[in-house]
């Protein structure tokens, strides 16, 4: 049985700003898609139809805030048409990063599945749609345009490290729900990490499809059950670890971005000079 309600807020991410670990807090006090964190249907679905979506919120109980952490949406223009139309009244959260950061922890968690397999130079020059990910202002101008202001949340990532619980009061505020309190281990875990490559691109690449394919399917229960094995680690880690970002790189992408970043200061009046004039370690 399908539960008839659309979601009510939706993270939108962009990826590798803390979804997962809001995720994590989340679960429990608001009603989640069940099994999965991502449903990747408003960008990537949309022709399964909406019993398909609503099915993931089949244990709804009434008067529950419903949500769903989503942070391939921010990007996608589709996703933000579709979730206009079909939940018009929602809540939309997102936060932002230091764009260097980011395309890092972005690029490193493509490489942990095999997404793409060279070092993080030469994927910078062959796939230039790394660096476009980069790129936030123009996306979240729309989601304002779309939504309005003042249903649009935007975190910026440096809060929720200097003040993990400041930052999940701040989305409590404004999805009006009570307050969580984070225990210790909550407020210093991160989630969904990649600190290293897979030892072999090849069954990295085999088992992500595998496990996009089972997803397709709603077949969570045993994508959950296979991350709970050494298999999972056996496909997606072992290879060589993750240092930092060449510093020279680190510079140039900065100066690259120095644009973006002021756009973003004045769309949102927020001082954001540490993404610009300060190294930042990885």
């Amino acid at each position: 049985m399908s539960s008839s309600r659309l979601p009510d807020f939706f993270f939108v991410g962009p990826e590798r700003t803390a979804s997962a670990w809001l995720h994590k807090v989340l679960e429990g006090h608001v009603c989640l898609p069940k099994g999965v964190k991502e449903t990747r249907f408003f960008d990537q679905h949309w022709a399964k139809g909406l019993n398909w979506y609503l099915w993931h919120y089949r244990h709804t109980r009434p008067g529950t805030v419903i949500g769903e952490i989503a942070p391939t949406y921010f990007q996608s223009r589709a996703a933000r048409e579709r979730i206009a139309k079909a939940a018009p009244q929602c809540r939309i959260i997102c936060a932002l990063r230091d764009p260097v950061a980011r395309i890092y922890s972005l690029y490193r968690i493509l490489r942990k599945y095999s997404v793409i397999m060279e070092p993080f130079e030469e994927s910078l020059r062959k796939y230039p749609w790394i660096i476009e990910l980069g790129r936030c202002e123009r996306h979240l101008v729309d989601w304002f345009e779309r939504f309005n202001h003042d249903r649009v949340q935007v975190l910026i990532f440096d809060d929720l490290e200097a003040d993990p619980q400041g930052f999940l009061h701040s989305i409590c505020r404004f999805l009006a729900i009570p307050e969580i309190p984070l225990d210790r281990s909550a407020k210093l875990d991160r989630v969904n990490t990649a600190e290293r490559a897979p030892r072999s691109a090849g069954l990295a690449k085999f088992a992500r499809i595998a496990r996009e394919r089972l997803r397709a399917h709603r077949q969570h229960g045993i994508v959950n059950f296979w991350k709970r094995t050494p298999l999972w680690e056996l496909c997606f880690s072992g290879g060589e670890e993750f240092g930092p970002i060449d510093s020279g790189v680190r510079e140039h992408l900065k100066t690259f971005f120095r644009p973006e970043v002021d756009a973003l200061e004045n769309l949102l009046g927020r001082d954001l000079s540490k993404w610009k004039d300060q190294p930042r370690h990885f």
